[in-house]
């Protein structure tokens, strides 16, 4: 058999496999028994890759299957692919060192864990003895546990970009969705116990538990084989750098990860003569200088998003501090719908679409996210013909804004 024909022979391999894999999702789709269903799956598949599973989900959005119907096969289909899974040849010792990405996500896994057992026994004290002492604790170790929203932030922001640049689509936007439904679990319990609203806290409690558990399976069964086989060092490298950002999640590593190249730039760095020499740019008022203008824009109480009239973020500064939406350096070249959890991209596209169409110039919205009373504005810029040229997203806490008393302050003469 010559070459051409072997690699004919694995496509339509990999082919059969498919459509095979597509059946058997869309059969769960179709409210078929689970377990005749995972006893087929095992008679086909005595292995199968992550790639595998990528293109089994981009496949099943093209066929006009939504996000939010994925997401309610999420738990069956891995269930169905758990132990099954085939693991990337020569995984690199690296991933096993203290503070690389790999290490830290299932470190952070093992924490939630815990976490969840600590607070399922007090819960279960609570319920049984609902007193103030013990909702304290119950309510800080909520909190502690929380911390899993930086956990999924980091895939959010710093592993599904590099995930989408490789062709790997579909699944960032199913799990980004689970990820957001875990959130308003997460929520509903808190909301309970802060009320004392016990009747069906156990269940609620139950619930958020079983989707966290099975959100570490998603992550060291799937995610992490997906992106082990295609992230390279340099990938690696980016996602530690935006690590410390975004912020950890109850754990932190013992010692930062040094990998063996520590530099992954394609270009060298304009030395500092070249910076210096840089030119200025001529605005129809004064002028200012590329590091002057950035320096700027930094200290701005904003923070800040262009994107393109390709819909492609350009842009976004960097500014002091923990940030209320977190923007990483791979969010640069994303497309911006991919940029929002599946359940608001349509209202992110219908906003974009109406300032292209000229129906709206501008959008404001308020709400508390992060423990901060915030408002986000979204702006078409135009050029001086009116061509819209892109979006500024503008986001500011008001917190502090809303609390002052009205009382004039006196300047200084």
């Amino acid at each position: 058999m010559t070459e051409t024909q072997h690699k004919g022979k694995r496509a339509l391999e990999l082919e059969q496999r498919q459509s095979i894999l597509k059946d058997l999702l869309l059969r769960l789709h179709a409210g078929e028994d689970k377990d005749l269903v995972k006893k087929e799956f095992e008679e086909h598949f005595s292995g199968i890759s992550a790639f595998e599973i990528s293109v089994m989900e981009r496949r099943l959005l093209g066929e006009g299957i939504i996000v939010e119907d994925i997401q309610k096969l999420c738990n069956i289909h891995a269930s169905m692919f758990l132990g099954t899974i085939n693991d990337p040849e020569n995984q690199s010792d690296e991933f096993k060192k203290t503070g690389h990405p790999i290490h830290v996500l299932k470190q952070e896994n093992l924490a939630i864990e815990s976490s969840l057992d600590r607070i399922n026994r007090l819960l279960v004290a609570y319920i049984l003895q609902p007193e103030p002492e013990i909702k304290d604790g119950l309510l800080k170790q909520l909190a502690i546990l929380w911390q899993f929203d930086n956990h999924y932030a980091r895939k959010e922001n710093s592993i599904f970009p590099i995930m989408e640049r490789y062709g790997i689509t579909a699944p960032p936007k199913v799990m980004w969705g689970v990820d957001d439904d875990i959130r308003n679990l997460f929520k509903k319990v808190v909301h309970s116990v802060e009320i004392d609203q016990l009747d069906h806290l156990k269940e609620e409690f139950a619930t958020l538990k079983y989707e966290l558990e099975e959100m570490i399976v998603k992550e060291e069964e799937i995610l992490i084989p997906m992106v082990s086989d295609i992230f390279n060092e340099d990938d690696w490298i980016k996602i530690d750098e935006e690590t410390e950002e975004i912020g950890y999640c109850i754990v932190r590593p013992e010692s930062k990860w040094i990998p063996e190249r520590t530099s992954f730039e394609d270009t060298p760095e304009l030395g500092i003569e070249s910076k210096e020499q840089d030119a200025n740019i001529h605005f129809n008022v004064g002028h200012l200088t590329p590091n002057e203008l950035e320096k700027m824009l930094n200290l701005l109480p904003l923070e800040l998003s262009f994107v393109d009239a390709n819909d492609t973020v350009k842009y976004f500064n960097v500014g002091t501090g923990r940030k209320l939406f977190p923007r990483t350096k791979n969010a640069i070249g994303r497309q911006i719908e991919n940029c929002h959890p599946p359940k608001s991209q349509p209202i992110v596209k219908k906003l974009i679409a109406d300032f292209k169409s000229g129906e709206k110039d501008s959008e404001t919205l308020w709400f508390h996210a992060r423990g901060e009373f915030v408002m986000v504005t979204y702006t078409a810029v135009r050029d001086d013909d009116g061509t819209y040229m892109g979006t500024l997203e503008y986001v500011q806490p008001i917190q502090s804004i809303i609390d002052l008393d009205g009382t004039e302050k006196k300047s200084v003469e």
